[in-house]
């Protein structure tokens, strides 16, 4: 008996956190926007990994500053840098 009680009371719990909790949407069904930057040599400076990753943290800044929910900034590869902000 105790064990059918506990069963439908999982069941219950389970039903009422799935029913009352939205769901997070990702990127590909909420929408958003995805860029990829790359960085290039210019005249004065040379772009390497540790330039790439001061422009990532300027980037990183910028976009907190804009109060995006779960943005993400990653570098890909030594010149390539992904932004992804969903709902923008």
């Amino acid at each position: 008996m105790w064990r059918a009680l506990l069963a439908l009371a999982v069941v219950a719990l389970s039903l009422w956190v799935t029913l009352t909790t939205p769901p997070r949407l990702g990127l590909d069904l909420r929408g958003g926007t995805r860029i990829v930057l790359q960085t290039e040599d210019g005249p004065v400076a040379r772009a390497d990994a540790a330039s790439t990753d001061r422009a990532l943290e300027v980037l990183r800044k910028r976009v907190d500053g804009l109060g995006v929910a779960e943005p993400s900034l990653a570098r890909s590869g030594e010149r390539r840098i992904v932004v992804e902000l969903p709902g923008l």
